[in-house]
This record gives structure tokens, C-alpha cells and sequence, in this order.
């Protein structure tokens, strides 16, 4: 075992946090991962009788903690795959509000990052106050509307030493328990940590701001405010002002130029091609980030906390929902094991079984019934029971995809899964199989694959001579030319499953004279 001062920097604030911890009732915690012999031995006796906290307790320890803790609570609101669902419930209801800062130390830190001199007009009264920043209402020179983010003075250090502080505990704890090891507590804070670390940077949110307005910058009904980079710094965020009413509002959404199911469908199919299509998504799209403009546009704000995933999870996971409402019981149980981390023992028979009563539900599932991505999180929820554990990054997304669904079902609770969002889900799956990302995935597939395809031709072979109407025959020199002809059959078969017909055809013809070169 390493010391704490090892890892943390202020062990004042790292004896804190313990003594916290065992005040509200949670010494037999400190107790399994190891630091109860921080404290005199009679209070280490009462900790061997003490149990865990209830749920409540557990929600208010984390408030005296503070922010970082805070922040915390309210991922692990969203996994229920990781912490017991009465646990989740609780944690929902911490809340990210913190008393405002003076606003004069917010017009000089905004004077010295950037010059107050470009604002006509700075609101003493923040419009809204939080952990790590306070927002403005301003005025540039030349009269366009703003609103300006300023960090709160002090929170870096605090936010930092706090994450040093948790790391060193996930990796005590995973030392010490084989529940922690299996969560995989240290990967989960150190995502956690990036996450808030990039928050405390707003040149980031104002990348991730601009990069989200590119990625959506041809789609239909998606509004994305404008960053001023001049205006812009680690401690200040300079953004359009975006006048809109939130989407839960019933009024606003029937004054819209749109109807409210459509409205819903926009919503969902915008979140779903963020996360399957670009790979980048909107990690935060609670209603106060998620406005109705008066023309229908939808419109995201805050992009403190964005999610990244790789295109095989993605594609996975389309596969997965588009397998449950197809009924494919093996094709959602297979894509739930390529998306997850699998232990050694895995039940992959009451795996089957839970998935087995998902497509039953979401047979008969709309909105208002729970709506399809709560089945799949419910599933997700009961997972590592049995030894499939989510991905941080993924779990991430099957959050915002969950509130934003769980939004739909406000808005619009008889919008019916099976006709409204499987093609929604065939066409993102579409998209992201271009010709340009099927060659970049087939080459690595080729490397990946490589005794699967030596094997390929002479499959093909075998399967086509059973067809009466077909003849085809394949000879290949022995001179190493039958590697590379497997992967452009393979090719052209990947072609008509991915591509339209024409386009498919043309592909194929091309391969054809590939294939011809390489085994003639």
C-alpha cells in the first residue's frame, strides 16, 4: 500500500474528506477500502459494527463534500449498472447550485481575460450560478447579445486536489475489493476527472461548442449558438444569446412552428445521430440546455461535458436497438457483448433471458409505457450481475440518450417506438457506414481477420455450387495472391450489405478486376 501523500497534495483537505465520511455514518466504507486506521483504534471498533448508510445519508455526505463530490453523485445518479437503483434515485436529486460570487470580481476577471471595454452592457445579477461558473447577460459594442460564463475564483485548485484525493481511493479500493475491481472504480473517476477538468477550461467548452456547430451545421432544425473566440479564455466564455423557451414547455412547444411529436422525433433523432453518426454528443441535454425556438429549430446550449465514443460501440449499439425491435434476440444479446467488458463466468443464458423479456416490451412500448431506451438501460442496470460490465464512455451516451427520450415522454407520450424510431436508427447505421468509413473498417478487419479470410473463397465457393443456377470457379495460385483476393470478395460482399444497389454494383465490378489481377 502507497501513503496518501504519495497521491494527494493536501492531506489537510484528504483528512477532511475522511472525517466527513465518518460522520454521516460511513465508517464501515472507509473501513473496506482501507483507511479506517487513519483514525484512533475505539472509533475503528465502532466502525467494525457500523453498516453502510442508507441513501439518503450516502446523498448528504456528498453535499458536505462538496462540489467535486457533488458532481460525482450526479454521474453515479445515472448508473445504475454501477450503484443499487435506490442509491441512483437519491443522487438525482443533488443539485449543481452554488450562492453567486461577487459579481464585481466576475467583471474583473472577464476585464482581465478579455477587456470589459468590448461590452456596452454587463448584468450585475448573474442569470444563473454554479459550481464552477456564474453566467452573465452582456452587450457588445455593436449591439448583439451575449452571454458570458465566468469561472469562479478558487475552484480549480479545489476541483483538482479533490479528483487526487478520489483517484487515490478507486485505486485503494479496487486493491481491496473485488467489487471495486469489476466496476473498475479507477477508470470510471479517472473519466470522471477528464470530464471535469475539461469544465474547468472554457477554451474547451468553446471547442467543443464550435465543433458541435460544424457537425450539425447541415442538419434541418438544429440551432447551435455562436462562440466569440476574441472574447473567449480559460476563465471567460463568450457566447450568443439564444432566446428560447425550454422543450418541456407544454405552451411553448403548441406556439411552435411544429407539431410536438415531430418536435420529439427531431429531438431523439438529433441525439442519436450525434452519438451513432459523429462519434461526439451533447453529454448534458437536461431541458434548461435544450430549448424550442420559435421556428421548431431545437436548440443545445452548454458544452461543458461532451462524450466521445469510437465508431465499433456506436455501430454496436444502433445494432443493438435496431436487433430489439427487429426481435433478434441473438443479434441484441451478441451486440450487448461487443459493446460491454465481459468477466470470466459470464451467465450468457440469463443474459439471454433479460434480453428476451426486453423485446417483449419494447414490442408494445411508446413513449408514455417507459420508451425503449429505458428497457435497454434496464437491462444495463442488471448487466454486471452476471458479468457484463458498461463502458464509462457508453454508459454516458445511454444517459443522454435516456433524458432525452425521457424528455419525448413529456412532450409527446403516445409517439410509438417501433414505427418512429427504426428508421431513425436504420438510417444513422446507414450514414455511418459510408464507403469512406466501411474501407477504413474493412482494412483493419482484413489485419483482424486474416484466417477467417484465407478460408473465405473457398466458403463462398461451397455455398454458391449448392445454388442450381450458379457456377463459379475459383483457382488461386499458391504464390500468396489468395489473401489479398479473399479481402476484395469479402469487399464486395460488405458492398451489397451496406450500399446502395448502383453504387454497390459499381464497387463490386471494381473489385471484380481486383480479384482477377491478384489470382490470374
Amino acid at each position: 500500500m502507497f501513503s496518501p501523500s504519495q497521491k494527494v497534495q493536501d492531506l489537510q483537505r484528504f483528512r477532511q474528506v475522511l472525517r466527513i465520511v465518518y460522520e454521516e455514518g460511513s465508517a464501515a466504507l472507509l473501513d473496506e477500502i482501507g483507511q479506517i486506521e487513519h483514525f484512533p483504534f475505539h472509533k475503528r471498533i465502532r466502525a467494525s459494527r457500523q453498516e453502510m448508510p442508507g441513501p439518503q445519508r450516502a446523498r448528504e455526505t456528498l453535499e458536505r463534500l462538496g462540489t467535486t463530490y457533488i458532481k460525482l453523485g450526479q454521474v453515479l445518479s445515472e448508473r445504475p449498472d454501477i450503484v443499487p437503483e435506490r442509491y441512483a434515485e437519491e443522487f438525482k436529486k443533488l443539485q449543481d447550485s452554488t450562492p453567486e460570487f461577487d459579481p464585481d470580481v466576475a467583471r474583473r476577471i472577464v476585464d482581465e481575460d478579455v477587456g470589459m471595454d468590448n461590452f456596452s452592457r454587463f448584468s450585475e445579477d448573474p442569470m444563473a450560478s454554479a459550481s464552477i461558473a456564474q453566467v452573465h447577460a452582456a452587450k457588445l459594442e455593436n449591439g448583439e447579445e451575449v452571454v458570458v460564463k465566468v469561472r469562479r475564483p478558487g475552484i480549480v485548485e479545489e476541483v483538482k486536489e479533490d479528483l487526487r484525493i478520489l483517484d487515490f481511493l478507486a485505486h485503494e479500493a479496487e486493491n481491496r475489493s473485488v467489487k471495486a475491481e469489476r466496476m473498475r472504480a479507477s477508470s470510471l473517476v479517472e473519466e470522471f476527472g477528464r470530464w471535469t477538468r475539461n469544465e474547468l477550461d472554457l477554451t474547451e467548452e468553446a471547442q467543443n461548442a464550435a465543433k458541435f456547430k460544424e457537425n450539425n451545421s447541415e442538419r434541418e432544425n438544429v440551432y447551435v449558438p455562436d462562440v466569440y473566440q476574441n472574447l473567449t479564455s480559460e476563465r471567460v466564455l463568450t457566447m450568443e444569446r439564444v432566446r428560447g423557451s425550454k422543450i418541456t414547455d407544454q405552451s411553448a412547444v403548441s406556439e411552435a412552428d411544429i407539431g410536438r411529436k415531430q418536435l420529439v422525433k427531431d429531438s431523439v433523432e438529433h441525439m442519436l445521430r450525434q452519438y451513432i453518426v459523429d462519434g461526439f454528443f451533447h453529454a448534458d441535454p437536461h431541458p434548461s440546455n435544450v430549448l424550442v425556438l420559435e421556428d421548431g429549430s431545437i436548440a443545445y446550449l452548454d458544452f461543458g461535458m461532451m462524450g466521445r465514443e469510437v465508431r465499433d460501440r456506436r455501430n454496436q449499439m444502433a445494432t443493438m436497438l435496431v436487433s430489439m425491435l427487429n426481435e433478434d434476440l441473438e443479434g441484441y444479446v451478441s451486440s450487448l457483448e461487443e459493446i460491454c467488458y465481459m468477466d470470466e463466468g459470464y451467465d450468457r443464458q440469463a443474459i439471454k433471458r433479460m434480453a428476451r423479456r426486453n423485446i417483449l416490451e419494447a414490442e408494445k412500448s411508446s413513449f408514455g409505457d417507459g420508451g425503449l431506451l429505458s428497457i435497454v438501460m434496464s437491462l444495463f442496470s442488471k448487466t454486471p450481475e452476471y458479468g457484463l460490465h458498461l463502458p464509462n464512455t457508453t454508459a454516458l451516451a445511454a444517459k443522454s440518450l435516456a433524458v432525452t427520450e425521457s424528455i419525448g415522454m413529456d412532450v409527446a407520450p403516445d409517439l410509438r417506438v417501433e414505427s418512429d424510431l427504426k428508421p431513425v436508427l436504420k438510417n444513422c447505421l446507414r450514414e455511418n457506414n459510408d464507403l469512406e468509413t466501411s474501407v477504413e473498417t474493412f482494412a483493419s478487419d482484413v489485419i483482424r481477420n486474416k484466417d477467417v479470410l484465407e478460408k473465405a473463397p473457398t466458403q463462398l465457393q461451397n455455398q454458391l455450387e449448392n445454388d442450381a443456377d450458379t457456377t463459379v470457379s475459383v483457382e488461386a495460385n499458391r504464390d500468396g495472391s489468395l489473401l489479398p483476393a479473399a479481402a476484395l470478395l469479402t469487399a464486395g460482399v460488405l458492398a451489397y450489405r451496406f450500399l446502395p444497389r448502383d453504387l454497390a454494383l459499381a464497387i463490386s465490378l471494381v473489385l471484380g478486376l481486383g480479384v482477377l489481377t491478384r489470382v490470374f
